[in-house]
């Protein structure tokens, strides 16, 4: 809940209860005239060592309708069972807003509190926040139409956290020189729209702003150079001989354009599977696994091929 939780944790009521309850919290969510009654289902379970009867009662922190009932509001249960009760919500639909209060369980053991909200929207456009995107590391030129992942998604929410629907949306390239390769016209379930970004042609910052309902959001990424493996630029580390010596366990070199964005060493007994942004994976046999890399550059790699593979295995760079 926003504004409440279930109480202050107590060590001491942690080792008296009597009682657990499923799920600790009930959400009716956003509600209108149309959808109520609404009814949730608790259920109790009786985790004592002798019979007990609990008790429910509902306490609201705001004093509006609908309101919300307990049925049965006593329940009598032997020790190691459970049984339900059932949370209604029912009335005439109040004012916009946040409505919260708990179901009280008392009679055995500790009392528990179980808290309850509903939202009524306001429809006005408060809030809009991120959802997925920024922070993205695709080569520069990168093309959106490569794969279908979701470059940028945001969310546009009323004064109470109710998603706004059918609300106009745009996106756009604010800085980097790339384009929109597809994106959402308005806000649609949960409020959410998308865009799909082609990066600019040249490496650096790239920013896209989602915007709507008069509210926007900008996120902020970096497009690197798209790395490159040299022909024959994988050999082994200890002779720089192309294909010997490349055995699971031993070490490798890659050579390349743009493998990594800076330079980067790690001497350990444990070498790490990723290093400046770097990880190379390895995949042979059945088998996908990540190299143990000791030494990254923008023109070479040193990693560890994973022991578990049985014959020389294919590898993969993929680089920030």
């Amino acid at each position: 809940m926003n504004s409440v939780g279930a109480g202050k944790l107590s060590v001491g009521d942690a080792v008296g209860i009597a009682a657990a309850v499923n799920p600790p919290t009930l959400a009716f969510g956003a509600i209108v005239s149309s959808s109520l009654p609404i009814r949730r289902t608790l259920t109790v379970s009786n985790v004592g060592g002798t019979a007990a009867t609990f008790n429910f009662a509902v306490q609201a922190r705001d004093s509006a309708l609908p309101s919300v009932t307990v049925s049965p509001s006593t329940l009598t249960l032997a020790a190691g069972t459970q049984n339900s009760v059932t949370v209604t919500l029912a009335g005439s639909l109040p004012a916009a807003g946040e409505y919260e209060g708990f179901i009280v369980v008392t009679g055995a053991g500790s009392t528990l509190r179980v808290p309850y909200q509903f939202l009524v929207a306001n429809g006005v456009p408060t809030d809009i926040i991120p959802v997925a995107g920024g922070g993205f590391f695709w080569g520069a030129g990168y093309s959106a139409a490569q794969d279908d992942a979701l470059a940028d998604l945001v969310r546009l929410l009323d004064g109470f956290g109710v998603p706004i629907v059918n609300q106009p949306a745009l996106f756009t390239v604010t800085q980097g020189g790339g384009s929109i390769y597809i994106g959402d016209s308005q806000t649609h379930l949960y409020g959410l729209a998308a865009a799909q970004v082609n990066m600019g042609a040249q490496p650096g910052n790239q920013t896209v702003t989602g915007a709507s309902g008069g509210l926007a959001y900008t996120f902020d990424g970096y497009a690197s150079q798209i790395p490159a493996i040299a022909a024959g630029g994988v050999v082994n580390a200890a002779s720089n001989t192309i294909g010997q010596g490349l055995a699971p366990g031993s070490y490798i070199s890659i050579y390349g354009s743009a493998l990594a964005d800076c330079v980067g060493i790690y001497s350990t007994a444990y070498l790490p599977v990723s290093l400046a942004g770097v990880f190379v994976s390895f995949s042979g046999g059945g088998i996908s696994a990540p190299g143990h890399i000791h030494f990254v550059s923008p023109a070479q790699i040193n990693v560890q091929i994973p022991g578990s593979f049985k014959a020389r295995p294919a590898s993969r760079c993929w680089c920030r």
